[in-house]
């Protein structure tokens, strides 16, 4: 029977391609013939180091090396390589597990160079010798050109310091390069200059926070800037005042493996001062990380007792940015928990007010409707079950009879060995066959099994949202009442796709005139929307059910809120 392989090319530049790399794995075909070997797949990456071991990890053989690991490449298949170096140049210890994990779950390796196959069966302690010398002389090659590089980069980086030379165009958002940067005789060197049209913004950025907070001082920029050009959040406001390149500071930066071995860009040697254009003074910078050190982006506290059951789902209809939980609770003032739209902090959202509601009362009016919200509908887990009780029943069922079979052909197979017949290739075909089959069979059985329990857990966890002290759960902070929180979190997350706040008004009006206190926080319309595609729409004391021609009018009601929405842009 013929063996499956999977040949695997590596250039660690794409412009290898036209070289005589391309020509010399090209042989991999020669290789293939000679073994009578059917080629499954042609792994490539061009392009891609494995000296750090990207190809591993990211790479088509990283998602060859996940495949097999999984049990989904045959056994006694062949990983089909040029050289040592193609499959990894990392540090010997790292580039023989890769070896050694592939041959311990039936994958042979074939290196072209030899012509040698390596195989768990076979592999001699010469052999794994020879591998691990190969592995250290592929490691030793690439960290000499890593070296060759880095030695460059070290002479860049003198240059910076000494002379302030330009050695890259990657600069800042306001500072442009002109010139040439890798300039020859006759060339203009290059040279930094300020694009007064970003500076110009960052300056002001500054000059607001002298005299306001992080948020105000985004709300202020943002009404300052023209209405075509872009706004900035609060996080960016944030990266901006604390950047010390607006006084001309640079920081060279270089990759270096840390304590868990992953490759981290961390500083290099000290900071050069006056590198770039300074287009903010040293006495304000200092000034504005004073003011700031002392203030926090957002008031409201980081709670433990995770309070939020809504976290990670929860978005801003308006302009689909996050929506912040905040707890400003305190002795005097219980109870003072809301939700606010991130990007109205900054005027960034498309609603030109920040959008702040009352979180106890949208989650009362969440789980106030939970009776109506139908999650067993939903889910149909009942019936859902059923079927996975029968469909479990029947992967057993077919599950035994393969079993059985495997049995009778490998006893079969044991007395003529006995009796010294020659098995035929059509029995090794067929022994095979049956034992993928199993595998496979075994896979599905455990699959369905696993979707059973979690619909069961969605069942028991949907009737704990029935009990009358939910909403007393919501401002417990107790132990217990956190665990049954993200017990609940944790159950919405598997069931719904997201949760959007519709801004519909003030909850609070004057009882006499009747108009809007603008004081007061504001009343959300929630549009649930499930993972199995159905949609829920909670207003206050009203539910509106799935979209559709029996749904009562949620495919109408969204089509209102989306008009609201877009006349609340226009004012």
């Amino acid at each position: 029977m013929q063996r499956k392989c999977y040949s695997y090319v590596r250039f660690s530049h794409k412009k290898q391609e036209l070289g005589t790399s391309f020509a010399r794995q090209s042989d991999i075909q020669h290789f293939v013939e000679k073994h009578n070997l059917i080629v499954d797949t042609k792994l490539e990456d061009l392009g891609v180091s494995a000296f750090r071991g990207k190809n591993s990890q990211k790479g088509q053989l990283g998602d060859f090396i996940d495949l097999v690991e999984n049990g989904l490449i045959e056994e006694n298949s062949i990983l089909l390589i040029e050289n040592f170096d193609r499959l990894s140049r990392q540090k010997v210890i790292k580039s023989t597990q890769i070896f050694i994990n592939l041959l311990n779950r039936g994958v042979d390796i074939a290196v072209l160079d030899t012509g040698k196959i390596y195989s768990k069966n076979t592999l001699l302690s010469s052999d794994f010798f020879i591998a691990v010398i190969e592995f250290e002389r592929a490691n030793a090659e690439s960290s000499r050109k890593s070296d060759f590089t880095s030695a460059a980069w070290n002479i860049h980086r003198a240059e910076m310091r000494n002379n302030k030379s330009v050695k890259t165009r990657k600069t800042p958002s306001w500072i442009g390069v002109s010139g040439v940067v890798k300039a020859r005789p006759g060339d203009e060197s290059a040279k930094f200059f300020i694009i007064e049209n970003e500076a110009r913004k960052i300056r002001k950025i500054f000059d607001l926070a002298l005299s306001k907070g992080l948020s105000e001082t985004a709300r202020a920029v943002n009404d300052w800037l023209e209405p075509n050009e872009p706004k900035y959040s609060i996080h960016q406001i944030q990266y901006l005042l604390k950047n010390k390149k607006v006084i001309g500071e640079h920081q060279p930066m270089k990759f270096n493996e840390n304590e868990t071995g992953e490759m981290k860009l961390m500083p290099e040697g000290p900071t050069i001062h006056d590198y770039y254009p300074a287009i903010v003074e040293k006495a304000i910078f200092e000034e504005v990380q004073e003011k700031i050190a002392g203030r926090k982006p957002f008031s409201g506290r980081f709670n433990k007792s995770r309070l939020n059951i809504f976290q990670g789902f929860i978005t801003c209809y308006h302009c689909k940015g996050t929506v912040r939980y905040m707890d400003k609770s305190s002795i005097e003032r219980g109870n003072k928990h809301y939700f606010v739209c991130t990007n109205s902090m900054s005027r960034k959202c498309v609603i030109n007010r920040r959008l702040t509601y009352n979180a106890s009362e949208a989650m009362q009016y969440f789980f106030e409707k939970t009776d109506r919200l139908n999650l067993s509908e939903i889910f149909e887990n009942d019936e859902k079950i059923l079927t996975l009780n029968s469909s479990i029943k029947e992967a057993e069922r077919e599950l035994k009879n393969t079993f059985a079979q495997l049995e009778r052909l490998k006893k079969q197979i044991k007395e003529m060995l006995r009796s010294g017949k020659e098995i035929s290739d059509t029995l090794n075909e067929m022994l095979i066959e049956f034992e993928t089959s199993q595998r496979q069979q075994i896979k599905t059985a455990n699959a369905l099994k696993e979707e059973k329990q979690k619909s069961v857990q969605q069942i028991e966890a949907s009737r704990s949202f029935d009990q009358d002290n939910i909403l007393e759960l919501l401002n417990d902070k107790s132990d217990e009442a956190t665990r049954k929180r993200i017990t609940i979190n944790n159950h919405l997350k598997q069931i719904i796709e997201n949760i959007e706040f519709f801004c519909r008004g003030y909850s609070k009006k004057n009882p006499i005139t009747g108009v809007e206190d603008k004081r007061s926080t504001l009343t959300p319309t929630m549009i649930v929307r499930f993972k199995n595609g159905a949609v829920r729409v909670i207003v206050e004391s009203e539910l509106i059910k799935d979209v559709g021609e029996q749904s009562g009018g949620a495919e109408l009601y969204l089509q209102i809120l989306e008009d609201m929405h877009q006349k609340m842009i226009l004012k």
